[in-house]
């Protein structure tokens, strides 16, 4: 599995958990304070990355 972590003060967390499943890609989702964390898995990681970049 690959670790994607965000601060958490710009996106609401529901965009962001939204942005790996719109590519395809399932994710598992870790919300903390000021940061997220999504888990995706490690050959999948490129796709969730560049549309989280985008938000």
């Amino acid at each position: 599995m690959a670790k994607i972590t965000r601060e958490a003060y710009s996106s609401p967390t529901a965009v962001v958990s939204n942005a790996p499943d719109n590519c395809g890609i399932p994710c598992s989702m870790v919300v903390a304070f000021h940061k997220d964390h999504v888990f995706v898995l490690f050959q999948s990681a490129e796709a969730p990355m560049a549309a989280l970049l985008k938000l």
